[in-house]
């Protein structure tokens, strides 16, 4: 026996069946339902069941059933921002710094460098350790 429905159930499911078909008219059959259509048309269905809303709406019934039995929804865009993303570590450079000091008679000189690898570093230094004495 079909369950019975109340006279604003029917009107809203002739204005859902307007819908989808003011949106098929469009030209955009055969293109992404809109996600505001296909809520409706699932709230529809938590309403007046599945089957009289897939026929009212012109849609599958088990893709119209799924996002109701807990299943994954058809929208692709999520409601919240995700709570964490990784991102890979291999696309960060990281630069190698020193600062070098040197004092002297004259002051204290430091310097700041900035892409230099150890060798090159321990080079310079050696070699302004060789000027100042």
């Amino acid at each position: 026996m079909a369950q019975r429905i109340s006279s604003a159930q029917v009107v809203a499911l002739q204005k859902l069946r307007q819908q989808f078909i003011d949106w098929r008219d469009t030209g955009r059959s055969g293109k992404r339902i809109p996600d505001k259509l296909w809520q409706a048309a699932t709230d529809m269905a938590r309403q007046v069941g599945v089957n009289r809303a897939a026929k009212a709406s012109g849609l599958d019934y088990s893709k119209l059933k799924r996002p109701l039995n807990g299943g994954i929804a058809l929208t692709t865009k999520s409601a919240t921002a995700p709570d964490f993303v990784q991102l890979p570590m291999t696309h960060l450079i990281q630069t190698p710094q020193c600062v070098i000091e040197f004092a002297g008679d004259r002051g204290t000189q430091t310097m700041r460098l900035s892409g230099y690898d150890a060798a090159t570093i321990v080079s310079l230094a050696e070699y302004l350790a060789g000027l100042v004495r």
